[in-house]
């Protein structure tokens, strides 16, 4: 091996460093010689609107060739720590930039985002530790926090704490166990993420043995919490041989004996519980149902349950109907999802099994780490090497081993936010290479994703850039040295690669970077064919697949009437008879996608790939709990390292609201606690002809109050008559000509409906009903922290509503009427196969690698 240069750990390393990056973020004015990036209009906006740097106004004021330049310069600093001079920093800087102007390769988000600037934090993922102890919890929060204001996404495993009521020996008390610091951690991400970069996200997961798996599997079945978390249980290969024990002792109806449906109700109302202690009450009755039907007393079966702070076990479960429970919510909510973590700490994932073993992921699931590890990702699109039926081989390699030496580059040009996580990095130095547009390459192959040559693509293309990277790593290893902890390492032995970093390769998402380099996301199929985005001017757009554009055309069928209909058909063309069958079979989106044929692409991708993939699994919403199970099974059987799935429509939102005629302090001791009963309500007469509203004086005074909402900020005016009562609300949120300014007018015309309406009761009685039921109604997101925290439009709605009655100075005496509580409206089973967007406001939020992204506009939840 040639001599290396290697970074010494000393000051002197520190200071070269810091004089490396102040080069770094010297940019110069990008040379006129280099090509213009070629780049899609929706391209250029998502390089205006997610990536350029702005002015004091918050314009762009870079163009996409001043991005590329800026973090191609900056990233190439780097080889100066191993030699290079200025000249040769510069070929590598131009080298870099074709790389990404040509849409061959991009990096993760921060990398783009935050490269050239003094504190510039380049990694997309991080895992962090949760010690059993409050200053381990409190730590891993602060440290989660300043990550999130970074930029990055983290992952958790809440399996080292000791489960809820065991014993805490500084007080005597009883713990409140791993489930109450998940959602802590939730809570201070929603405080949080608005001061970083990106929203922040979360993975958090339990091991299969914890005594806590019962309300770690129902906890997320309401739809409001954890909502900044993804969560999944790790099972080892022992829990699937258990499963095939266990299931010996159970009847062919063994499901029926318990009512999940009861569950899943009782669940949810303890969610909507305001007050805690009740909740926790509500919560635990429904565990302790589920782990009566879930335990196995029956010698020589069942599995053990292990406190994790002292290894005693505290009871045993039937393995099969753990596995039941399990799937059967992720069929109800998509959530939890699992990791066969065994199969993860055995694999190339964890090259360095002396620094500890691998307990959880980043918020996607496609990187396993150690704790403090973190991870900088990049991806090839695919489409960009196809050359007729096959790759443009050559071409792939030379990217391969360019992406390679860039990636490597931005270990040594980040700035982590977190000292033990700058030391865990450089000594695994993991990176990970992925692909995009691997949809796009088989479309232009001609070849459908859902076909056995469809398999092979994915298997042979990513047997290629493994095999590349490992060499293109090993190269790299013989100037700059392998990765410091090589020693004792699975590649610490005769015939093993010596390479420079210790994983290289990782299928991430790619939702945003995919719509810059103008690629389907990631090795994901289609989501739809056409998308229509409604402009400010109230105008209809289709965005279609420029590969489906060009076959049309080929025959004659383009037509602006035909994409209207694919769009209706949910951007599929499988239903519709005007299409040739040789295109069905071709153009296929993720709805037409059986999950077996998901699966067979994201285990042949996994056999050349070293960590892990971000990829979900798709299901119509007809499907059933044991198609579910049989996928969760089959990614175990087919060499996954994990599973994600969404069954269409399975995470639409439903109010419920029932009347309980106890006391609370009857509930709270759960006793005399009657069965809901429904509330009749008698009606002494009804006025005949139309309603008369109040007439509107030509004057009214008002106030408007601004407030932060998960859809952004809104402006709510509360206007009053001569008399001080409240007249009319308008409410302005969103862009003009958008769904969620339409939606948010519907709100305001409602509620002034309500107070327009000639009433016996006075103003703020009415005001306060407004607010008892516009208040905790909550979406898939919310903002704000404690008492401050939005859940919806509607909960800001009925906050300003409250806070402005309070500025009152006399308030009148409320009386609610009997029927407060009774069941208002339980909404409809929904086959959408796409939300809508809070920014752009257009139906294309969709559930992608184990987030929900908008296709046309690239906002994320992660």
């Amino acid at each position: 091996m040639k001599e290396t240069v290697q970074l010494i750990a000393d000051p002197s390393e520190a200071e070269r460093l810091m004089e490396i990056h102040k080069i770094g973020c010297e940019i110069p004015v990008a040379a006129e010689s280099l090509p213009e990036p070629k780049l899609s209009e929706n391209a250029k906006y998502i390089s205006d609107t997610r990536y350029s740097r702005r002015d004091a106004d918050g314009n762009a004021v870079e163009t996409p060739k001043d991005l590329m330049w800026r973090v191609a310069y900056n990233i190439a600093t780097a080889d100066r720590l191993y030699g290079a001079d200025k000249k040769q920093h510069i070929r590598t800087a131009t080298k870099f930039y074709k790389l990404m102007a040509t849409r061959r390769f991009l990096p993760n988000t921060p990398t783009l985002l935050n490269t050239g600037k003094m504190n510039q934090q380049l990694s997309a993922c991080f895992v962090l530790p949760v010690e059993d102890s409050l200053d381990g919890i409190l730590q891993s929060a602060a440290d989660m926090a300043k990550i999130h204001k970074s930029g990055g996404g983290t992952g958790f495993s809440f399996s080292r704490l000791r489960p809820k009521n065991d014993t805490l020996s500084t007080s005597g008390g009883t713990t409140t166990g791993p489930i109450s610091f998940m959602q802590m951690y939730n809570d201070i991400t929603s405080s949080v993420r608005q001061g970083g970069v990106r929203r922040g996200a979360n993975m958090g997961i339990l091991h299969y043995n914890h005594p806590d798996i019962l309300l770690f599997a129902i906890y997320k079945l309401d739809e409001f919490s954890l909502t900044n978390f993804n969560i999944s249980v790790t099972t080892a290969k022992e829990f699937f041989e258990q499963i095939e024990i266990d299931k010996q002792l159970l009847d062919e109806d063994y499901e029926k004996e318990f009512d999940f449906d009861a569950l899943v109700d009782d669940v949810r109302e303890a969610h909507q519980t305001r007050d805690m202690d009740l909740k926790q009450v509500r919560l635990d009755n429904a565990v302790a149902r589920l782990r009566d039907w879930c335990d196995e007393p029956t010698p020589g079966y069942g599995y053990a349950l292990i406190n994790p702070r002292n290894g005693e076990e505290t009871g045993r479960l039937n393995a099969k109907k753990v596995f039941d429970v399990i799937t059967r919510f992720a069929w109800q909510y998509g959530d939890p999802g699992m990791i066969f973590i065994d199969r993860i700490n055995e694999s190339r994932a964890n090259p360095t099994p002396l620094l500890g073993q691998i307990e959880a992921t980043n918020p996607c699931g496609e990187q396993p780490l150690l704790p403090y590890d973190a991870c900088t990702l990049g991806s090839i699109n695919l489409a960009q090497f196809v050359d007729g039926k096959d790759f443009d081989w050559e071409g792939l390699r030379k990217t391969t081993h360019q992406s390679i030496h860039f990636l490597d580059n931005v270990l040594d040009m980040n700035d982590y936010p977190i000292d033990k996580v700058r030391d865990m990095v450089h000594k695994i130095r993991r990176i990970g290479l992925g692909i995009m547009g691997f949809a796009d390459a088989l479309l232009a192959m001609n070849i459908g994703y859902n076909t056995a040559e469809g398999v092979k693509v994915a298997e042979d293309v990513m047997k290629f850039i493994q095999a590349e990277a490992d060499v293109a790593s090993a190269e790299l290893a013989e100037t700059r040295g392998t990765f410091p902890a090589f020693k004792g390492s699975i590649y610490d032995k005769p015939g093993e690669i010596h390479p420079r970093n210790g994983a290289r390769t990782t299928i991430a998402p790619t939702g945003t970077i995919a719509m810059l380099a103008d690629a389907s996301s990631g090795c994901e199929p289609l989501f739809a064919l056409t998308y229509v985005k409604n402009t400010i001017e109230g105008k209809r757009m289709f965005q279609t697949s420029p590969y489906f554009v060009a076959a049309l055309k080929k025959r004659g069928l383009y037509s602006e009437e035909l994409l209207e209909q694919i769009q209706a058909n949910k951007g599929s063309i499988q239903n519709i008879e005007s299409i040739p069958d040789d295109l069905k079979k071709v153009f296929v989106t993720a709805g037409d996608i059986s999950p077996q044929w998901h699966l067979k692409i994201q285990a042949a991708f996994q056999k050349y790939v070293d960590n892990a993939i971000s990829k979900t699994i798709n299901f119509s919403n007809d499907a059933t709990v044991e198609d579910v199970r049989e996928a969760y099974l089959t990614a175990h059987e087919t060499g996954c390292r994990g599973i994600t799935i969404y069954r269409d429509g399975s995470r639409d939102k439903q109010v419920l609201e029932t009347k309980k005629e106890s006391s609370y302090y009857d509930k709270l001791a759960e006793t005399n606690v009657s069965d809901d009963e429904e509330v009749e309500i008698e009606i002494v007469s009804i006025p005949s002809g139309p309603i008369r509203l109040k007439p509107r004086p030509n004057v009214l005074n008002g106030r408007t109050h601004k407030v932060m909402t998960p859809l952004g900020k809104a402006f709510i005016s509360i206007n009053e008559d001569q008399n001080g009562d409240i007249f009319e609300v308008f409410i302005n949120v969103g862009r003009a000509g958008s769904d969620v300014t339409a939606d948010a007018e519907a709100i305001g015309r409602l509620i002034s409906l309500t107070f327009r309406i000639p009433s016996e009761y006075s103003s703020n009685q009415v005001a306060q009903k407004v607010i008892t039921q516009l208040r905790g109604i909550g979406g898939s997101s919310s903002t704000g922290f404690g008492a401050d925290r939005v859940r919806s439009l509607a909960d800001a709605v009925a906050k300003v509503i409250e806070q402005h009655q309070a500025t009152k100075v006399a308030q009148e005496p409320i009386h609610i009427e009997q029927a407060e509580n009774a069941t208002l409206w339980i909404a409809p089973k929904s086959n959408s196969a796409a939300d809508m967007c809070p920014e752009c406001g257009s139906a294309s939020l969709r559930f992608i690698e184990g987030c929900q992204k908008c296709e046309l506009c690239g906002f994320s939840k992660c």
